[in-house]
């Protein structure tokens, strides 16, 4: 088996600047935990799971999801 195989193609993706709500909707709408960021070229720069987001809401310091940006919670940098 190769990876081909088993991966992924069509990707969904969200950027540094979207709101956690989009990231959240990719999540629901893809029944996944897990989305790439990717800067205006399409480079990968980080990625948030579905715990990054929790964790950046639990600690948000009374902002809600659409006023937290997926660059304040994501994981970077990309290994």
């Amino acid at each position: 088996m190769t990876v081909n195989e088993v991966m992924q193609k069509d990707v969904a993706t969200c950027t540094p600047n979207d709101d956690m709500m989009m990231a959240v909707k990719i999540m629901h709408d893809r029944k996944c935990g897990f989305v790439p960021v990717v800067d205006s070229h399409g480079s990968v720069v980080g990625v948030v799971t579905d715990r990054d987001l929790s964790i950046a809401a639990a600690t948000g310091k009374h902002r809600t999801a659409e006023h937290i940006a997926v660059k304040d919670a994501m994981s970077h940098p990309v290994f």
